[in-house]
C-alpha cells in the first residue's frame, strides 16, 4: 500500500475455467464473454444490418481502389511472418492498402495491423484478396503476388511432431534418445485480480514505462535468435513487436483506466484476454496458436507492471516443466536445460518452432507437473517417460 494503490494478486490457472476458488469478477467477466453466442433473433437482424452498412462503407471507400486476389499456397496459411512482410509493403509503399478473406467473407482491413490481419484467418487455399490505391499500387501488387510464392523454411517438416495419444507429443527428439535430468517446475504466468484506482495518469505513465522495458527485452530476444539460427525465425520476435506496440491496443487498455478506474494492470489483462478470446475461437491450425503469443506478451508487460521476474534453474542437467512454453524464453535457455516439458501448447506454436529450430528436447505432457523435483529419463524414441 502507498497511499493511493492496494494491489492484490492471487494465483489461478491463467485464461482457464476452475470450480474451486473462483473469485467472482471472473465469474462475471466469463459470464459476459458467454453471452455472446446466446443472440436474440433481434440481434442477429442488427448484426446483418451492420454487415450491410459496413459492405456499403466499404464499397464507397474502395470504389476507386485496384483490386488483385491471391490464392494461398502457404502450407501454414498466411501467419506471423507473412502477416509482417505484408505490413511492411503496405507501410514502405506510397500507396493505401487494404485486404479481406474473400473465403471466409473476413475483411477488408486496413494493411496496418498484425492482430487484425491475423484474425482475418487467412488459411492454405483461401483467396485473399487486396486492394491498393497511389501512385506505386501496382508494385504493391507485385510484391505481394512475390509473397504469398515465397517458400517459408518454417513451411515444411520443420512443424513435424510425434503426437503418441492426446496427452503425449514429442514436438522434438533432440540428439539423445535417452535425456536424463531433474524435474524443476517454474511459473511463467503471472495472475491478477481487479483493482480500482484513483491516479489515471500515473497507471498510464506505468503501462508506458513497461511496454518501453519489454520492447527492449523483444529486441534482445531477436538479437539472440538472430545470432544463432541463419534462418528467418528472429522475424517471430518482430512479430511480437508490433503486437506490443499496436496503437489500438494500448488506446484500448488506456481507455480502461479512464473510463473503468482499472489499473494498467489490470487493465491490459483484460484487453489481453480479449484478444486471447478472439485466437482461441478461430479453427484448429497455426493460426489458431497464435494465442500463445498473446499470452507471451501480457506475461512479458505483467513481468514489469508487477515488479516482478523469472529466473531460470541455473543448476546442472535440469528438465524444465512449464504449464505452457513461451517463445521469449528460449534465448535464456544455457546447456544446462536437458529438455523442456509443458502440460500445454501445441506443434505449431512459436516457442515448439524455436524449440525445433535449435533442436532442443520438448514434449508436451498433460501430466507434465507431476514431475516436478522427479529424476527423469526421457526415452524420446520411444516416447516413455521415467522417473523416481
Amino acid at each position: 500500500f502507498n497511499g493511493k494503490h492496494i494491489y492484490t494478486f492471487y494465483e489461478k490457472p491463467f485464461f482457464k475455467s476452475t470450480k474451486i476458488d473462483k473469485k467472482i469478477n471472473d465469474i462475471i467477466f466469463e459470464a459476459l464473454g458467454s453471452l455472446s453466442g446466446k443472440k436474440s433473433y433481434t440481434e442477429y437482424e442488427k448484426d446483418l444490418q451492420n454487415n450491410n452498412e459496413k459492405n456499403e462503407y466499404y464499397n464507397n471507400l474502395l470504389k476507386d481502389y485496384k483490386k488483385n486476389e491471391y490464392k494461398i499456397t502457404l502450407a501454414n496459411g498466411f501467419h506471423a511472418r507473412p502477416v509482417f512482410k505484408l505490413i511492411s509493403i503496405a507501410s514502405n509503399s506510397k500507396s493505401s492498402v487494404y485486404i479481406a478473406n474473400k473465403t471466409k467473407n473476413k475483411g477488408p482491413i486496413q494493411a496496418d495491423n498484425i492482430t487484425k490481419i491475423t484474425l482475418l484467418n487467412i488459411e492454405y487455399n483461401d483467396i485473399m484478396e487486396v486492394y491498393a490505391k497511389g501512385p506505386d499500387s501496382e508494385e504493391v501488387f507485385y510484391k505481394i503476388k512475390e509473397l504469398v510464392n515465397q517458400e517459408f523454411v518454417s513451411d515444411n517438416k520443420i512443424y513435424d511432431s510425434n503426437k503418441v495419444n492426446s496427452e503425449f507429443q514429442v514436438i522434438c527428439e533432440g540428439n539423445n534418445d535417452n535425456i536424463k535430468g531433474i524435474g524443476k517446475y517454474i511459473n511463467l504466468n503471472f495472475y491478477v485480480e481487479k483493482e480500482i484506482i484513483y491516479n489515471i495518469e500515473f497507471e498510464k505513465e506505468r503501462l508506458k514505462r513497461a511496454i518501453e522495458k519489454v520492447e527492449k527485452d523483444i529486441l534482445e530476444q531477436k538479437a539472440i535468435i538472430q545470432k544463432n539460427l541463419k534462418s528467418d525465425e528472429y522475424l517471430i520476435f518482430e512479430t511480437h513487436l508490433s503486437i506490443l506496440l499496436d496503437e489500438s491496443l494500448i488506446e484500448e487498455v488506456n481507455s480502461s483506466i479512464e473510463n473503468n478506474k482499472y489499473s494498467a494492470t489490470y487493465s491490459y489483462y483484460l484487453e489481453m484476454n480479449k484478444y486471447f478470446q478472439s485466437f482461441e475461437e478461430l479453427e484448429d491450425g497455426y493460426i489458431k496458436e497464435r494465442k500463445y503469443d498473446i499470452k507471451d506478451i501480457l506475461q512479458q508487460v505483467l513481468k514489469y507492471l508487477l515488479n516482478k521476474n523469472i529466473e531460470l534453474p541455473k543448476e546442472n542437467n535440469i528438465i524444465l516443466i512449464v504449464d505452457e512454453m513461451y517463445a521469449s524464453i528460449v534465448p535464456k535457455i544455457s546447456k544446462n536445460i536437458k529438455g523442456i516439458i509443458s502440460k500445454e501448447g501445441g506443434p505449431l506454436s512459436h516457442a515448439s518452432i524455436l524449440l525445433k529450430s535449435i533442436n532442443i528436447p520438448y514434449i508436451i505432457y498433460k501430466d507434465a507437473l507431476k514431475l516436478d523435483n522427479k529424476k527423469l529419463t526421457i526415452d524420446t524414441k520411444s516416447f516413455n517417460i521415467s522417473y523416481n
